[in-house]
């Protein structure tokens, strides 16, 4: 249910708005805020999706949705909205009075937009709900969405909640995509700027605020603040992302359209005797950089770049002093965990296949293994130990890790499906493993280093996997705008990042 209360979406139902002192001031909630916490129902209800609104329906729509919020009574509906007529008999108290809103069509298509980002993200979150909390690092985050409630007036999301709520562990949480990542599938899906920005407050308030409990490190994090929240606990602080950073974020995926309509928003809030709140103050107060042109994005996508090549270096590093100090390591455990630091620092879940096949010999089994999936010995590490003997053959069972850093989702899929096709599904099982946890399997690797490498490579995942979100997002903008807008630092950091275990 909106804050905004024409918005029939799942906004948090508090606003926080910034008094002249600086201070958030609450404004009452408007409903329940709950929590979505399943791949699988969001295949079954996202998929029949429309396409994504316009740009400009996306943001005009929102905007007018704050012109609309302001209004008090008939006379001051803004144009372009429309009143409408209380109903007693509704679930959300919104909707039992007369009310300024945005026209019922807008308002499905921007529902409808979003619903098409839940569908495109369906892929990540079926490949982070296999793992549990432990192996949820790098493009996954452990946590759940706070996404709509039993008074939300879709029935989509309605079914959603009721369905998710039997999923996720004890606490209802589970492994879900990283904000980074989603923010690299709805950027890739050509999301519109409302449900790029309304989902990745989503996901920062789900995952990664939760997740820090250091008070500095939440601060620092893009969108988080440290302190009470409007949904916790009175009196206790916690990592959390703040309502109206969602409002901030979708501004900056409008490029700053909206930014008078916030401000109008919030001064319309304002006491007497208060400053005149800016869009400066609310950036600040939300814990959300100022994102709102070209040039604004681009420099935060240089810096997200610079740290990713930084945390990269220091897993190579820590790498390096893993296979030295790994004095028993094989020849083919060493190609394994060559592919499996290289896909830790990226944040990358390796797709493991195991499957039976006759040969004369265990080089023998893995070239066939890798000629039958249609890739190569240099998109992965094999190894094959005979079970049996037939004859001249032997069954080998082979094992192959595919290198997601070669080989991107959509292929490695492909080559199982070869592999299947030739030796018959029984013959072969798939997984996606979580990297360092796969490491963590091999005996002769020295456990101490490979402590200080996991922690080191963990670090690196994350600020790859959000830095070439920010990238992905510049190049986005300098496509639409026919601008280059990507820096010549940028590019240079994110190649130099790369290459670190190539």
């Amino acid at each position: 249910v909106s804050f905004v209360r024409d918005i029939s979406l799942p906004f948090p139902s508090t606003r926080v708005i910034t008094t002249g002192a600086h201070q958030p001031r609450r404004i009452s909630p408007r409903a329940s805020h709950e929590m979505l916490r399943s791949a699988t129902v969001l295949a079954l209800v996202g998929t029949a999706s429309a396409a994504y609104i316009s740009t400009d329906e996306s943001c005009e729509t929102f905007g007018l949705s704050l012109s609309c919020g302001m209004a008090e009574d008939e006379s001051s509906c803004a144009t372009g909205c429309e009143w409408v007529a209380g109903d007693p008999d509704s679930s959300n108290s919104d909707y039992q009075e007369d009310r300024c809103a945005v026209p019922s069509a807008d308002n499905e298509a921007l529902n409808d937009s979003m619903m098409t980002g839940i569908a495109a993200l369906t892929p990540a979150l079926v490949t982070c709900a296999v793992f549990d909390e432990d192996d949820c690092t790098g493009s996954c985050g452990w946590g759940s969405l706070p996404f709509g409630g039993d008074d939300d007036d879709d029935e989509r999301r309605r079914v959603l909640r009721r369905a998710l709520l039997e999923q996720g562990d004890d606490e209802g949480e589970m492994c879900l995509p990283s904000h980074g990542k989603a923010q690299q599938v709805l950027i890739a899906d050509g999301a519109d700027p409302f449900t790029k920005g309304y989902l990745s407050w989503v996901f920062n308030a789900g995952v990664t605020c939760p997740a820090e409990i250091d008070e500095t490190k939440c601060n620092a994090l893009e969108g988080c603040v440290y302190g009470e929240s409007d949904y916790g606990e009175d009196g206790v602080e916690s990592c959390h992302a703040p309502p109206l950073a969602a409002m901030l974020m979708v501004n900056n995926k409008c490029s700053g359209s909206v930014s008078d309509e916030l401000v109008a928003m919030a001064n319309a809030e304002a006491e007497d005797g208060d400053d005149a709140v800016t869009i400066d103050m609310m950036y600040t107060a939300y814990g959300v950089t100022d994102q709102t042109d070209t040039s604004k994005l681009a420099a935060l996508a240089d810096a997200k770049i610079a740290a990713a090549e930084e945390k990269t270096a220091a897993a190579e590093v820590a790498y390096t002093a893993l296979v030295a100090a790994s004095e028993n390591l094989t020849e083919d455990e060493a190609e394994e965990v060559e592919v499996l630091a290289g896909a830790a620092a990226e944040g990358l879940p390796v797709k493991k296949i195991v499957a039976t096949i006759d040969a004369a010999d265990s080089a023998t089994a893995c070239s066939s293994a890798f000629t039958k999936m249609g890739i190569t010995s240099d998109d992965g590490a094999c190894t094959a130990t005979a079970a049996r003997r037939r004859h001249l053959l032997a069954s080998y069972s082979t094992k192959v890790l595919i290198n997601p850093t070669k080989v991107d989702d959509e292929a490695a899929t492909a080559a199982v499906a070869a592999l299947k096709a030739d030796l018959g599904d029984a013959a072969v099982v798939d997984s996606d493993v979580n990297a360092v946890s796969e490491m963590e399997t091999i005996d002769n690797l020295d456990t101490t280093s490979l402590a200080e490498f996991k922690t080191a490579a963990n670090e690196a995942a994350v600020a790859n996997v959000e830095a070439e979100a920010y990238e992905a997002e510049v190049e986005a903008e300098s496509a639409a705008s026919s601008v280059a807008a990507v820096s010549a630092i940028a590019t240079a950091a994110l190649a130099a990042a790369a290459c670190v275990f190539a």
